[in-house]
């Protein structure tokens, strides 16, 4: 996982409480929180605008004993704005096939910060190329180097 740079995240659904590596502390700013901590505490640096999504979507595997898979916005002391995923299954059993505790989320965490400021570049490419095609005052024709249509 370290050679990924991927956090792993346990999150307690019913006692509010999470686990996290020093990877996930790092992905979400919270350096001081310690392997424990409180729901409150990631929620916390979860974008404003992103939080009723995450929140829906945790009650959601909740209820459903399923999967959760959401992106969102981190969104730093110093105003830093990260774009995390969140992938995590509702753990059902433990290696042994015991049942767990009810209400636990296990999963990875995953900054894509680079990605998505990537994506958003390309997107915005397209439209400019897209745009200066279609108002061209004059014709415009895309050739290969060596001529050919």
């Amino acid at each position: 996982l370290r050679a990924a740079a991927i956090g792993v995240l346990e999150v307690d659904l019913v006692g509010s409480r999470v686990s996290v590596d020093p990877r996930t502390r790092e992905i979400f700013g919270l350096a001081a929180m310690g392997t424990s901590g409180t729901l409150d505490q990631i929620c916390a640096v979860i974008h404003p605008e992103d939080q009723r999504q995450f929140n829906d979507s945790l009650v959601l595997a909740l209820k459903n004993e399923s999967s959760f898979e959401a992106e969102f916005r981190i969104l730093l002391a110093d105003g830093t704005i990260r774009f995390v995923q969140y992938r995590g299954k509702y753990a059902e059993e433990n290696e042994t096939g015991q049942r767990v505790r009810r209400g636990l989320l296990i999963g990875v965490c995953i900054d894509v910060t680079e990605k998505h400021l990537k994506d958003v570049a390309l997107l915005e490419s397209e439209q400019n190329f897209r745009g200066t095609f279609e108002n061209a005052a004059i014709g415009i024709a895309q050739i290969s180097i060596d001529g050919q249509w």
